[in-house]
């Protein structure tokens, strides 16, 4: 028993920490996936010598329904293999993390989710002094050169990442670190706010606009829903909203990267107008969006919606926001950046995101069921003293 208990807590380390280790550039494999077969090792081993305590969460089975029809349906539609084992590896380590951390205290949770937070600020920190010393000018298999395009000098500081294919997916990955540990200051769990600081310079280097936004929109967003609205709180929103579209707005209008994204929306529509029925129900298969509307979608929801089809795009929505209500809304500490950043782009692996959704999960769980155990005992304790009372009575 002994001996499972420790696997269990070494996977399940390994398995936090190394959530978002990725190293595409360097290593054909990432440690990701190492531990990620550590974890799933652990809970086989656990259940294998504790079969009749062993737990299977309820929460895993959204997620074990939506990767069954992802598994039956891709297998028709011939996607891109490494895109589709992304996709399924990072549901799959919601799972894993689920059903490892379930049977640990939320002291044990938050000191991983230390480690986790600062080995993340340590692998960033070495990922931008890389890539920031080494800029791409001339990205392999095309003629443009940044240095001859007034602006677009920065994107020759976004392509030479060690972690990932652009400095974006890095953007995705510190946005998510960042507010995993908002929510536990939020929680009162940490009291620091130095990883935030630092976590936020480190996101201004990824050079992503879009994840830089993300971090002022998401803490706007997470304020008005913990709030009673008042007056005074709608005319702070109106007035942001007037500064984003007379100030900001016009700052970017002309960015070939803004536009680009009203142009992934019609050739979209013309998609939809295109495609078949089957076509619009189960997708085209991960990683051929290329193929069917001539680009990159660059975006989450238009993403999973051509390549799932409608089915998989509505099981990708329940599997994010069926959570709201069993984690009190915290859960959304991570959706909302995570869908605000994908309005721009498409990281099919998220395993840290899927790894501290499930986190947040089990502390509040563990935080319900503390608090349920406390009532209990009081209510025991009123009943014996009642009891007590009673028996006094009828002797006197």
């Amino acid at each position: 028993m002994r001996l499972t208990l420790n696997i269990r807590n070494v996977a399940l380390f390994f398995t936090i920490l190394f959530s978002g280790f990725y190293l595409t550039r360097i290593l054909s494999l990432s440690p990701v996936y190492i531990t990620f077969l550590i974890g799933v090792g652990a809970i086989v081993i656990y259940g294998f010598f504790n079969y009749r305590s062993a737990h299977i969460s309820r929460a895993s089975v959204w997620y074990g329904i939506y990767i069954f029809y992802l598994i039956v349906t891709q297998f028709f539609l011939e996607p891109d293999f490494n895109t589709l084992i992304n996709v399924l590896f990072s549901l799959s380590y919601f799972i894993t993390i689920l059903n490892i951390a379930f049977y640990a205290n939320n002291t044990i949770l938050v000191k991983y989710s230390k480690y986790f937070i600062w080995f993340t600020i340590i692998l960033l920190a070495i990922e931008a002094g890389w890539r920031l010393t080494h800029p791409v000018f001339v990205l392999e298999g095309t003629d443009k050169d940044y240095r001859d395009k007034e602006g677009m000098l920065f994107y020759a500081f976004k392509f030479s990442s060690i972690m990932f294919k652009d400095s974006n997916f890095v953007g995705t990955y510190g946005l998510v670190a960042f507010f995993y540990y908002y929510y536990l200051r939020r929680k009162k769990y940490v009291k620091s706010i130095i990883p935030l600081i630092i976590l936020f310079v480190l996101i201004l280097l990824t050079l992503s606009r879009s994840a830089i936004l993300t971090v002022f929109l998401t803490i706007v967003l997470l304020y008005f829903l913990t709030i009673k609205i008042k007056l005074l709180h709608i005319l702070l929103g109106v007035s942001f909203s007037m500064l984003l579209i007379f100030v900001v707005l016009p700052q970017i209008i002309e960015d070939e990267s803004l536009l680009s994204k009203f142009t992934i929306l019609e050739l979209t529509w013309n998609y939809l107008q295109e495609c078949s029925f089957l076509e619009f129900l189960f997708g085209v298969g991960f990683g051929n969006t290329v193929k069917h509307i001539g680009m990159g979608a660059h975006n989450l929801l238009v993403t999973h919606f051509i390549e799932s089809g409608i089915i998989g795009l509505i099981f990708f929505l329940i599997v994010n926001f069926s959570l709201i209500k069993r984690t009190k809304k915290y859960s959304l500490f991570l959706t909302i950046p995570l869908f605000i950043s994908g309005m721009s782009l498409a990281g099919h692996a998220i395993s840290f995101y899927y790894a501290c959704l499930a986190l947040i999960y089990v502390i509040e769980r563990n935080e319900r069921k503390s608090i349920s155990t406390h009532t209990n005992l009081q209510c025991r304790e009123v009943c014996r003293k009642s009891s007590a009372k009673y028996n006094a009575t009828n002797i006197c």
